[in-house]
């Protein structure tokens, strides 16, 4: 399973590279494949295999530490060329992995890796240009260097050699001199030197044994005279010689014995004097013996040698019609006995096992007896034997483990195997009776796994792709919402589709609220066409969404943020019809939840809900008959929803068949009247949208008749029709206009476009109280993105037509002056890079950028923004085109992101920046008038002067250090003070300085 790790802070300073945060990957989403394969463990421990994301993609070289839990992508291909890592050459030389990629025109390229993305890289081009059109093959490490076989357009297939440099990479000798290839096979060690079959025109295959050296590299016999040859493959080296199948000519496929020279190379024994037709294979080495299969006249027999002719001898010859197969496969030791396989081509489903007996040898277990399923990958691990077979019926396999008996042979684990998953696990023993194998569950793909032999430790080891996404939606607007502590996000783990979830900051607290839509992957919440209004809508102490499923439709569901609070409060049209539509209008008034539904009686009509059945319920049917009174939508066009308290009332926007207008209710039948209608001049009924409120003013737009959306025409409201009055009317009409809107110190911010370009203004609800914060912003292609208060000030967006609206280009504030309003920071116009994602937490206003590794925050003026880079536990660096994507929420000081990396997609990430979000270094004094202070000399190594310009009295000067905490501090009561920083560690520090006069706030650096 996941690895999850303590969060830890690690500020180390005030510039932009020098903070970092450690967060914490709180994964959803688990699907997708990596099959991973060629799993190969490095003398220290550390894990490499081949790997890739995505079904099209190519293959990749990983390597996973298990200890610290990090994956890791190692770029090996080469630049300028398309290549894909080739599988089964995997090989461990010392501490160097050696691996083989293939490029376009077959290009064969040997490649290293040491662990490290700098150690990964080709070591040598073998063929290219289409000349090789063959793969590298045999990697044996001897000698301290890599020997295989492969082919360049000048040798045809020759044994070659490595050392991991370029230079050392060269054919060992020709053995087929020229183009003509000896296909070297069968490499294996003995006694200081490297043995190997090879072919030649002269002497046919033979064996043949090298030190590595061109001189030193020859055959060792001729067993069959003349081109024909004799070496037949299979050996194991037993007793200070080596055995192995071969053909004199003569007496056929025999078992031969060699010490490695010429002369003490022979026939050993005559297993068949009429010669063995189909030569001898599976030779498996035990403590003081062997076995071996043989064909003889078609006919499978196994056969068992230590090492005298004495001691050689049959121990089964396989009869097809009474045993019910025709061979023995799979060969694999545990405690000093041979395990294998009835092979019965399509049937693999007898288990045996021999102790180099005759009467040893015998059937352990028939798995059509207990699972009806065949053996596959039959393993030892050293202490248990692991294996694949398929459950009855079933389609895909499963592992079972043996301890060599019938009753100590079972399943291992229900992995929740996808039902399309194969029989061809490949299981690879690491040492300690760990094996590591690869598997495809429901939840993860095909990924790696490992296992001790016991149900209890079999867990996945790491899910290389995991890219399908956890998170759905795109910021804490729309897809998540604080509640008691709590974060309740929109959410999709790969099987049940998209749900409501919740998270207390850690994986174990981190689960699916409810499976509403219970078939597999159908998703139910959010359907939403108002991306700016959100999914959640708090009301008292629960969150209000819409779902659906196929029973019930779309209706109204509440969440208190556990999964036995999370229900339907009412199926409000009963059946599969949805009473609840996409395009909703979702309000709270004193705690209630207010909401247009259709029953399929009334129409869309106004309704009320306290998260109960019998609190949920009609409250006025505004336009009686099927039609519909709520018409209005919590505009996507707006970010301030079509609704507001004012008064003790709320306000919303509905139509009796007079046109729509401004209604207002107190929760009751009764109390729910209309109350504003718009009238142009002529009288006519302009319509009307609802953008906010202030403590004493509404603020209503106006709507042609002929849209919905164009909008110029500003007003301000007492709640009552005499009450109401036009603050500001501009020419140029479009959506563009009020697109962004917020309060801010009872007064209203919006942006408009003039002839004076797009504008920031500010009311107060009066026409000499509307002013011009800031014209001329942006050009004619770009749009305001957002606007949020924070503090004392306004933060807002900029962004081009390229982006949705959430995406900014560039990130101001303003303070309500055209002085006070400033760029904090902008992209260039060609990176398609952009400010998202952001939060408020104690007049902090945080942020990120698209695919970024910081997190920044401001208290609105450019010098204090500071940048923290996001280090993820058990994780590398983000890399490009990963990295956190916004902001989700604050709460108690952690900080909960929607971030991603390429293999994980985006998930949720969480981290505790409570040390430095409320430390007093980040949320300093805001000076009232900074010129009337000096600090100097700044740098400085030995001390620090503090005075006011206007020798005014200094009461108290204090300075913290970068992780908030206070390190000095003097009750000065006179206009300048010197600090003594002689002794302090070289850093980043804040001198903070309170005079009659005002305050002060400023960084120096100790040098």
């Amino acid at each position: 399973m996941k690895k999850i790790l303590l969060l830890v802070l690690g500020f180390t300073g005030f510039f932009a590279n020098a903070q970092t945060v450690n967060a914490d990957l709180i994964e959803l989403n688990f699907a997708e494949d990596g099959y991973p394969m060629d799993v190969t463990l490095a003398p220290n421990g550390k894990i490499y295999f081949s790997a890739h994301i995505g079904s099209g993609a190519d293959r990749s070289l990983y390597v996973y530490d298990e200890q610290t839990g990090i994956l890791q992508n190692l770029p090996s291909a080469v630049e300028g060329m398309n290549t894909y890592i080739e599988d089964g050459n995997f090989k461990m030389v010392g501490n160097t992995l050696f691996f083989t990629h293939s490029g376009g025109s077959y290009q064969y390229i040997l490649f290293k890796s040491d662990g490290t993305p700098e150690g990964t890289q080709p070591v040598k081009i073998i063929s290219s240009n289409g000349g090789g059109n063959t793969s590298m093959d045999n990697f044996t490490a001897y000698n301290g260097s890599l020997f295989f076989t492969a082919k360049n357009e000048a040798n045809g297939v020759e044994l070659w050699t490595s050392d991991g440099t370029e230079a050392g990479t060269h054919i060992v000798k020709d053995i087929n001199p020229g183009v003509p290839d000896s296909y070297p096979s069968s490499l294996f060690v003995f006694n200081g030197l490297l043995y190997f079959n090879a072919v030649t025109v002269e002497n046919g295959y033979e064996l043949w044994k090298t030190d590595g050296t061109e001189e030193g590299t020859t055959m060792v016999k001729d067993m069959h005279p003349g081109p024909t040859g004799g070496a037949g493959g299979a050996s194991v080296v037993f007793n200070n010689h080596f055995y192995f199948s071969a053909n004199d000519g003569v007496n056929g496929y025999q078992l031969w014995e060699s010490d490695g020279t010429s002369q003490g190379t022979q026939m050993f024994t005559t297993i068949a004097q009429e010669g063995i037709n189909g030569g001898i294979s599976n030779i498996t080495l035990l403590d003081n013996y062997f076995v071996f299969q043989c064909n003889i006249g078609g006919s499978y027999h196994l056969w068992r040698s230590d090492g005298t002719v004495a001691g050689t001898y049959l121990l089964k010859a396989v009869n097809p019609l009474e045993d019910g197969f025709t061979s023995f496969d799979q060969f694999a030791i545990l405690n000093n006995q041979v395990y294998f396989v009835g092979d019965g081509f399509l049937d693999k489903t007898k288990l045996w096992k021999t102790d180099g007996t005759v009467a040893g040898t015998q059937q352990v277990v028939n798995m059509e007896d207990i699972s009806g399923g065949n053996i596959y990958k039959l393993t030892s691990s050293g202490g248990y034997l692991i294996f694949s077979s398929p459950l009855q019926g079933q389609n895909n396999s499963n592992p079972w483990v043996s301890n060599g008996t019938s009753t100590g042979t079972q399943l291992l684990n229900n992995l929740n195997l996808n039902v399309n998953t194969g029989g061809e696990m490949k299981f690879t023993p690491v040492g300690n009776n760990i094996v590591y194998f690869q598997v495809d569950s429901d939840l993860n793909g095909v990924e790696l796994w490992k296992t001790d032999g016991t149900a209890a430790n079999t867990q996945i080891l790491v899910d290389v792709s995991h890219r399908y996404s956890g998170l759905v939606g795109d910021g804490v607007e729309q897809s998540a919402q604080i509640l008691n502590d709590k974060l309740v996000f929109m959410g999709n783990d790969g099987v049940n589709g998209q749900e409501p979830f919740v998270t207390d900051g850690t994986y174990e607290g981190t689960y699916m609220l409810n499976n509403i839509y219970d078939l597999d992957g159908g998703g139910s919440i959010g359907f939403t066409n108002e991306s700016n209004t959100g999914i959640f809508t708090k009301a008292g102490d629960k969150l209000f969404f819409n779902a659906r499923n196929n029973e019930h439709g779309g209706e109204i569901y509440v969440t208190d943020g556990t999964a036995g609070g999370t229900v339907l409060v009412k199926d409000i049209r009963p059946g599969a019809a949805d009473a609840v539509t996409g395009y909703t209008y979702f309000m709270e008034y004193n705690g209630v939840f207010y909401f247009k539904a259709n029953d399929g009686v009334h129409g869309n009509e106004l309704w009320r809900s306290d998260g109960t059945e019998v609190g949920t319920y009609l409250l006025k049917d505004i336009y009686p008959g099927l039609q519909s009174g709520i018409t209005a939508v919590n505009s996507y066009t707006y970010i301030s929803k079509n609704c507001a308290v004012f008064n003790g009332f709320l306000y919303f926007v509905a139509d009796d068949d007079t046109g729509t207008a401004v209604w207002r209710t107190d929760g009751t039948e009764g109390g729910t009247v209309k109350v504003i209608t718009l009238l142009s001049d002529q009288g006519v009924n302009n319509g009307v949208t609802i953008i906010g409120a202030t403590d004493d003013k509404l603020y209503l737009l106006s709507q042609y008749v002929y849209t919905s959306y164009d909008s110029n025409t500003l007003w301000s409201s007492d709640g009552t029709q005499d009450g109401t009055m036009i603050v500001d009317s501009y020419l140029i009409t479009g959506s563009t206009q009020f697109k962004k809107t917020c309060i801010l110190n009872n007064e209203l911010y919006y942006n408009v476009w003039t002839n004076q370009g797009c504008c920031i203004y500010k009311t107060d609800g009066s026409v000499e109280g509307t002013v011009l914060v800031k014209s001329d912003l942006i050009a004619d292609n770009k749009t305001i993105s957002f606007m949020k208060p924070c503090g004392d000030r306004v933060y807002f967006g900029v962004t081009s037509g390229l982006f949705s609206s959430e995406h900014s280009r560039e990130l101001w504030s303003t303070d309500g002056t055209e002085s006070g309003t400033v760029q904090l920071g902008a992209f260039n116009e060609n990176n398609y890079d952009s400010f998202t994602g952001f939060s408020c937490y104690n007049g902090d206003f945080l942020y990120t950028r698209y695919n970024s590794k910081f997190i920044y925050v401001t208290n609105g003026d450019t010098s204090s923004t500071q940048s923290i880079e996001v280090l993820v536990n058990g994780m590398p660096p983000f890399g490009q085109y990963e990295g956190i994507n916004s902001i989700l929420g604050v709460i108690g000081g952690k900080v909960y992101m929607d971030g991603s990396y390429q293999n994980t997609g985006r998930e949720l990430y969480v981290a505790n920046m409570a040390g430095f979000l409320d430390s007093e270094v980040f949320n300093p004094i805001v000076p009232n008038t900074v010129s009337n202070f000096i600090l100097y000399p700044n740098p400085s190594n030995v001390e620090v002067k503090v005075q006011t310009a206007d020798s005014s009295i200094l009461r108290n000067v204090s300075v913290y250090d970068f992780t908030g905490k206070k390190i000095f501090e003097t009750e000065a009561n006179n206009s300048a003070t010197t600090i003594d920083i002689n002794l302090w560690s070289n850093g980043i520090y804040i001198v903070k300085a309170k005079s009659d006069n005002g305050t002060f706030s400023q960084k120096f650096i100790k040098n």
